[in-house]
């Protein structure tokens, strides 16, 4: 029974990890987001479920400790108290987009997969790599047209700026986030079937990059509309002289656009628009969760920096130690820190 648990455990985040990325469904006010969401809180639960139900009938509880454990935590509790005590919109902050929750579904995320045999989180990366095959497919398949042609399809995965992640700007960033896994795995892998899984997973995210890159190029329909430098750097500040601490609350990014932006943005081109993120991950986390939040996310980067040394050796030989880390990144710098272009008109 305990086998069985535990093996129940594993597949369950197997499963999440392969269809996080492309997983979509009709039905809501996001089709891209929420399902996510939906999906992640489902399969953490019924995971953390199993889990517990293992350590009991085992009698004991274990919990393996990574590198990076108090910078991904850290991060979290700085998201949940800025939420509750700054966000005046709670439903943005834990529902849609979701930002606070989706950081703390990534953090126990993390916290699981480093539970798991070194086996195990190689399970994951093959994972990781079978979805970004399937998200590459899927980017190919709506530049082709494909999917508009299958009558059975919903209304959204039929147009023509159709995305898994929700813009090709996410995909983007998801893509070049297993790149150096893959060339990693390449170069650290003995037997040849991986080498040539990974040597042709890699092939297949390049190809998917170029599609996406091509789509974003000035005057393409796709092309990311982001806030100039300037304007995301006075918000920052204004921000902080207001609540230096924990900033404007996560999923507030919108509201401190509308009340710091400056004047001399009324004077671009895109004085209409008003955006929900900066034109980087960094300001728009110091402008939702302040200095706190900043002070935990260096502490994360240096213990990335510290157990990779700097080196893409070291970044190469502790690819499958640091795997947990790898698998919630993409989680807390896509979703969780917005970095995707969404802005209002």
């Amino acid at each position: 029974m305990e086998k069985f648990l535990k093996e129940a455990e594993k597949y369950l985040i197997l499963a999440g990890v392969l269809l996080f990325a492309v997983f979509t469904l009709p039905g809501f006010p996001s089709p891209y987001f929420i399902p996510k969401e939906i999906l992640a809180s489902v399969i953490i639960s019924l995971a953390l479920i199993t889990s517990l139900t293992r350590s009991i009938l085992k009698g004991e509880m274990k919990m393996s400790i990574g590198k990076f454990d108090i910078g991904v935590l850290l991060l979290a509790i700085v998201y949940l108290v800025a939420s509750i005590f700054i966000t005046p919109n709670k439903m943005e902050a834990f529902f849609y987009p979701g930002t606070t929750t989706f950081v703390l579904l990534s953090a126990i995320f993390y916290l699981i997969i480093n539970q798991f045999t070194k086996r195990g989180k190689n399970s994951v990366l093959l994972a990781l790599f079978t979805s970004g095959i399937i998200l590459s497919v899927s980017v190919l398949f709506t530049e082709l047209g494909l999917f508009a042609k299958i009558p059975q399809l919903p209304e959204f995965m039929k147009n023509s700026a159709f995305n898994p992640l929700g813009s090709d700007l996410q995909s983007m960033v998801y893509l070049f986030a297993l790149l150096p896994l893959g060339v990693a795995q390449i170069i650290k892998e003995k037997e040849s079937i991986k080498k040539i899984f990974f040597g042709v997973a890699s092939s297949v995210l390049i190809f998917g990059i170029i599609l996406l890159g091509v789509n974003m190029l000035p005057g393409k329909p796709q092309a990311p509309v982001l806030p100039n430098w300037q304007t995301s750097w006075e918000i920052v500040i204004d921000t902080l002289k207001q609540s230096p601490l924990l900033g404007a609350g996560p999923a507030n990014y919108l509201s401190a656009f509308n009340v710091y932006r400056p004047i001399s943005y009324n004077q671009t081109n895109l004085w209409q628009v008003r955006f929900s993120s900066a034109n980087n991950y960094y300001f728009t986390l110091i402008t939702e969760v302040g200095l706190i939040g900043l002070a935990a996310l260096v502490i994360l980067l240096i213990a990335v920096y510290k157990s990779f040394g700097g080196s893409f050796c070291n970044f190469s030989s502790s690819t499958g130690t640091n795997l947990p880390f790898y698998g919630s990144s993409f989680r807390f710098f896509r979703i969780g820190g917005k970095v995707y272009n969404r802005c209002y008109q």
